[in-house]
């Protein structure tokens, strides 16, 4: 560092002139970027030139004698160090993508969890009763009683299956709670695909962070949150679904295999949606079709048959629910 760096910044005595000398060395000591413009210099790792702009852009009024260019300085370092993390994400996606989706993950949360006391109404207890049915018939073994819990099931059959991860421990009195950790965990991983299908299928990130500061700051998301309902999964499914189609225009698989990949991402959307509720199948008629439509204009034949069937595979569990259990879902 020179000596000149080393005196006071601006003497009482100096001239305009010689401020404005003293502001364009200041800035080789200083962090790089300030916001004055907006142009293609913004992000430039080398902003010298920017300085020297603001020094000969300002008016003199804002070099009085006494050395108000320091006060200048310290109002404009907040904006500095906005600058240079947005420089560091920009530098650094790896970094920029784990800071955005943490984020986005904040302020979803208050939408998902609730530590409050919960009191069981009619919905929530037969979700648990059905829940509890499914747990012990699987983890005895008994096919029949797997018929007949599925058989007395008249809505939302996926929440029969949400304390099978915690094992026959999820189905007893002391474990009933699991379940409402089952559930969170699963809307966590709808939330997580829908905020990778928006990435890959080039949705800003500061659209998505807007889009979970406005859900969190819904009273009505926040006062359902924690519900054992199927109201929260299935908004994220719905949400899932739509970034289908933009994933698609954006990001078309024009080989065999990537497609049918792409198709098993179809077909775990619709399990999870037509077994949560019947109306989902308005979304899978219009959003099925503009995908099938967008896969073949821009994809070709061959990707959409990859696709079509890897879609049916992923489906078979729905398919074979809804055929032989329907009835009972649509009374």
């Amino acid at each position: 560092m020179s000596e000149d760096l080393l005196r006071p910044v601006i003497p009482q005595t100096q001239s305009h002139a010689v401020n404005r000398v003293r502001f364009a060395r200041i800035r080789d000591v200083t962090l790089p970027i300030v916001r004055h413009r907006v142009s293609a210099e913004t992000y430039a790792p080398n902003s010298g030139l920017l300085y020297q702009r603001l020094a000969r852009d300002a008016p003199n009024s804002a070099f009085p004698e006494g050395g108000s260019v320091v006060a200048l300085m310290i109002s404009v370092y907040p904006l500095l160090m906005m600058s240079r993390f947005f420089t560091v994400l920009e530098g650094n996606r790896y970094i920029g993508h784990w800071i955005s989706l943490f984020a986005f993950l904040g302020f979803v949360s208050p939408t998902v969890i609730n530590y409050s006391h919960y009191g069981l109404s009619w919905d929530p207890a037969y979700y648990l009763h059905n829940a509890v049915c499914m747990n012990h018939a699987i983890y005895h073994f008994g096919l029949q009683r797997i018929s007949e819990c599925l058989s007395s099931t008249a809505k939302g059959p996926i929440m029969e299956f949400i304390t099978l991860p915690w094992g026959s421990q999820g189905g007893s009195y002391e474990g009933i709670g699991l379940a409402f950790v089952g559930l969170a965990l699963f809307i966590w991983l709808m939330v997580m695909a829908t905020y990778l299908v928006c990435m890959r299928g080039g949705v800003p990130r500061i659209t998505l962070l807007l889009a979970a500061i406005s859900m969190c700051l819904i009273p009505f998301l926040k006062l359902t949150a924690g519900d054992m309902m199927t109201d929260t999964l299935l908004g994220w499914t719905v949400a899932l679904a739509l970034m289908l189609i933009p994933l698609e225009y954006n990001r078309s698989q024009k080989e065999f295999w990537p497609g049918v990949l792409r198709g098993l991402l179809w077909g775990f959307v619709i399990v999870v949606g037509v077994l949560s509720k019947v109306t989902f199948g308005f979304f899978v008629v219009l959003i099925g079709l503009s995908l099938l439509a967008i896969r073949w204009r821009r994809s070709g034949l061959k990707p959409l048959f990859g696709s079509l069937a890897g879609c049916l595979v992923a489906a078979i569990p729905a398919i074979l629910i809804w055929l032989v259990y329907g009835r009972n879902f649509v009374r």
